[in-house]
C-alpha cells in the first residue's frame, strides 16, 4: 500500500497494511456525525481508549492468523464465503476481549463490559439489541462460533433495518 504525506510516498510493510485500512476505516466512523453524538471530554477520552486497545488487538490477532482487511471483509456478505484464518481473528479478538473462553464458552458479563467500554453510538445501541440472539449461536468449531456471533449482529441489524 502506497500512501501520500506532504508530496512524498512511503510504503507500508504488508504486516501494517491490514492496520492502517482498519485504523482509516475507524476513524471515518468515529468522526460521522451521524453514528456519534456525545461531544464531552469523557466521549472523546473512552472514545480514544477503546480505539487504541481496538487497533492494538486488531494487530496481534491480525498477525497471529496472517489475515488482512481484504480477508475479513468477505465475513459480513450476505453469505458465507469468509476464510478460517478471517473466522480465527474474530475469535481471537473476542478472546483478547475475554468474551469467549479457550473452551468457547461466552460470558455475557464480559460481553456487557466490552460494550460498557465502547462510546456511546448506534451501534453500541445496535450490538446491546441484539445481543441476547447472538450470545445463542454455536458451532464446534470455535471460529465459526465467533464468525456466527460476529455476523449475527452484522445481520441482525441489516435484518432490522429492511424490516425482515
Amino acid at each position: 500500500m502506497i500512501i501520500l504525506r506532504q508530496s512524498k510516498y512511503y510504503v507500508l510493510p504488508a504486516s501494517k497494511k491490514c492496520i492502517f485500512i482498519i485504523y482509516v476505516l475507524l476513524s471515518h466512523l468515529y468522526h460521522l456525525g451521524s453514528l456519534i453524538h456525545a461531544h464531552s471530554y469523557d466521549y472523546s477520552r473512552k472514545a480514544s481508549s477503546f480505539k487504541i486497545n481496538f487497533m492494538e488487538s486488531s494487530k496481534h490477532c491480525s498477525n497471529l492468523y496472517n489475515t488482512s482487511l481484504v480477508d475479513i471483509l468477505p465475513l459480513f456478505a450476505r453469505v458465507d464465503i469468509g476464510s478460517i484464518q478471517a473466522k480465527c481473528f474474530l475469535l481471537c479478538l473476542l478472546q483478547r476481549y475475554q468474551m469467549i473462553d479457550k473452551g468457547g464458552t461466552f460470558h455475557r458479563d464480559r460481553v456487557d463490559r466490552f460494550l460498557d467500554s465502547m462510546p456511546d453510538s448506534k451501534f453500541k445501541s445496535s450490538l446491546k439489541l441484539f445481543k441476547d440472539k447472538c450470545l445463542k449461536e454455536d458451532s464446534q468449531n470455535q471460529c465459526q462460533k465467533a464468525y456466527k456471533f460476529s455476523a449475527c449482529f452484522y445481520k441482525s441489524n441489516i435484518d432490522k433495518e429492511h424490516g425482515s
